[in-house]
């Protein structure tokens, strides 16, 4: 199953949404010159989601190859992991832990203790 990371989707939008021609052989800085200045244009990546949409509820004859070619360009311009497969493997991020200083069971405000303490009394 082919699957779309969001800011992939994003991309394709406001480059479907920028000046360039359908079907124009892109370099990577042209497209990415042409995906900042169409999110600045259109207000962010939402104005360019509504563009998309729009042209598809209008022209969906013409939207569809455009989308295509936008997709395919952003893939070749921001290519990540294997080229060939199915699915490249997923890169995962482990935060180092960090741990306090104070225990978890002590608290740390002296009069909280006492509440502690009042509490397990009976008081």
């Amino acid at each position: 199953m082919l699957t779309t990371d969001i800011l992939t989707a994003a991309r394709a939008e406001a480059l479907f949404a920028s000046n360039l021609a359908t079907g124009s052989a892109v370099r990577p800085a042209a497209a990415t010159a042409a995906i900042t200045n169409a999110i600045h244009r259109y207000g962010g990546s939402r104005g360019c989601a509504a563009l998309v949409a729009e042209e598809f509820g209008d022209y969906p004859d013409t939207a569809a190859p455009r989308m295509q070619w936008a997709r395919r360009v952003v893939a070749q311009s921001y290519r990540r992991g294997p080229i060939s497969g199915d699915s490249p493997t997923p890169r995962t991020f482990i935060a180092p832990v960090r741990r306090s200083r104070i225990p978890l069971l002590v608290p740390a405000n002296p009069l909280a203790n006492r509440q502690l303490g009042a509490c397990e009394s009976g008081i």
